[in-house]
């Protein structure tokens, strides 16, 4: 059965194999996603893509109030790049628009659990993005607060990264009105104000120990 299912299924014997199949092997659960902020904090949100991983790559980035109301936009086009390269050029492209503009002080929202974890310090970082990482670092350490946010949530980052790769020539944009920023993240801004939530669904896979209780 393992071979078959390419899976270990820890079984030792038939009344345990025929015990795990008659039990689900993950748990569904739905979740309620929507943008949030401190109150009184300014958030940026940043988010990157690879059109191939790697391929063409951009990032974007939106910097709000706790209410949600923009403050700074850009997005970025950053050749080929991977995904998580691309996740990473885009919070430092981020970080350096908002440090320029004088705020030092913001909460950083980002969608990618592995380079929140590699700032945070809990992932090892891999040596093709270090200089940027040490870069975030650095510009960290000044009072930024870098945390996992879903992708429901970052939606306005996502569109803006996307823009990013389709204007090569121009490289990167900062936005610093609203009117010049494309609909659909204008769309998504308002939404994001407006507190509409999504729901995600969140599939976790049941360890065996959970599936002997739910059958006793």
């Amino acid at each position: 059965m393992e071979i078959h299912f390419h899976k270990r299924l820890g079984c030792l014997s038939f009344p345990q194999l025929y015990e795990l199949s008659s039990n689900p092997a993950s748990r569904v659960s739905f979740h309620i996603v929507r943008w949030s902020a401190r109150p009184g904090c300014l958030i940026l949100n940043t988010d990157g893509c690879s059109k191939g991983n790697p391929g063409c790559s951009g990032g974007g980035g939106i910097l709000r109030d706790a209410s949600g109301g923009p403050i700074l936009a850009f997005s970025a086009f950053f050749g080929i790049r991977s995904s998580l390269h691309a996740e990473a050029l885009a919070m430092l492209t981020g970080l350096r628009m908002c440090v320029k503009q004088g705020f030092v002080t913001v909460d950083l929202q980002s969608d990618s659990r592995v380079l929140v974890g590699i700032i945070q310090r809990r992932f090892r970082c891999p040596w093709q993005i270090r200089p940027e990482i040490e870069q975030i670092w650095d510009l960290a350490a000044t009072g930024v607060r870098v945390s996992h946010c879903y992708r429901e949530a970052n939606r306005v980052a996502d569109i803006l990264a996307n823009v990013g790769v389709s204007h090569p020539q121009q490289g990167y944009i900062m936005y610093d009105s609203t009117s010049i920023i494309s609909k659909l993240a204008k769309g998504e801004i308002r939404l994001d104000k407006l507190g509409m939530s999504s729901v995600r669904r969140i599939v976790r896979e049941v360890e065996r120990s959970d599936r002997v209780r739910d059958s006793v």
